[in-house]
């Protein structure tokens, strides 16, 4: 007995071995490595390797375009998350209403959430910058022809734009999935007592997505949290820094301003705010466990 359970042990262990390697290898160690090199004055290349204790942190809680990029990126993140959610409801409410070819309009809604977000900067930047201002000087109209990304305001419902276009599609499906787990019975007796569409929308449906509120407003969020290629491959972080992200202003002042220190004493913060939307998703999905 105690030989079998040796090696059931044993055969555990070598099981979970190659992915406790490879994610301590691309995780656990750079984050480590990052977190030592947040307290050091280091640009990334040369040996010149100088500890200079909390100062990074000092310095970036000081600093003016860090609460900006946090700022922008909160608000980014609080406008698509509605929106995204809100048009992938409506689209999962539609979808299931027993209408013809609903297979092909799931199809395609979900394209845009496959397609990586440098692909589809580099797409809507030349429809931004080209496609849409001809089109709106063949039509006429002249709030076609403006410079989608010439402008903070503009610029920012670009993205949002986008982002909801990409995202609604995936937050779509599992608001199906939630809608077709509600029982025919439940359905069926609801028309039976008299319930209009709305009704049971409001009363049946709405309660019983719950969970897949919880699993698809908490995914926006983290998303749009560490949003970086759509917004670097459609805006660059412009007009003037409009539109740079918590993980814009990283990259930037790790990589093209070469202070890696500084740019990981930066990570290290904002993943202080990424583990804080963490454990509120934790405790919310455990508070609806015990409900």
């Amino acid at each position: 007995m105690k030989e079998k359970r040796v090696t059931r042990v044993t055969n555990q262990i070598l099981f979970l071995a190659p992915a406790v390697f490879f994610f301590s290898l691309f995780v656990i160690i750079p984050f480590l490595i990052s977190f030592g090199t947040s307290f050091s004055k280091w640009n990334g290349v040369s040996n010149n390797f100088q500890w200079n204790g909390l100062d990074n942190y000092l310095k970036a809680l000081g600093d003016e375009d860090f609460f900006k990029s946090l700022a922008y990126t909160l608000k980014n993140t609080v406008v698509v998350t509605i929106l995204a959610n809100g048009i992938g409801l409506l689209f999962a409410l539609f979808l299931t209403s027993k209408i013809k070819a609903a297979s092909f309009f799931r199809s395609v809604l979900i394209i845009p959430n496959i397609l990586s977000g440098i692909v589809l900067g580099f797409i809507w930047n030349f429809i931004f910058i080209q496609g849409l201002p001809a089109l709106g000087k063949w039509m006429g109209v002249k709030f076609l022809q403006i410079s989608w990304l010439g402008t903070p305001r503009t610029a920012f419902w670009s993205i949002v734009i986008v982002s909801v276009w990409q995202m609604s599609g995936y937050v779509m499906l599992i608001y199906i999935a939630g809608i077709l787990n509600v029982p025919d019975s439940v359905i069926e007796s609801a028309y039976s007592d008299g319930a209009k569409n709305g009704q049971l929308i409001r009363y049946i449906i709405f309660p019983y997505l719950k969970p897949a509120f919880l699993i698809c407003f908490f995914w926006t969020i983290s998303k749009n949290l560490i949003l970086f290629d759509l917004p670097f491959s459609l805006t660059s972080g412009g007009p003037f820094k409009s539109t740079e992200t918590m993980a814009i202003n990283i990259y930037q002042e790790a990589f093209i301003n070469n202070n890696y220190g500084y740019g990981a004493s930066k990570a290290m913060l904002f993943f202080l705010v990424v583990i804080a939307v963490s454990i509120c998703q934790v405790y919310m999905n455990r508070r609806k466990e015990d409900e």
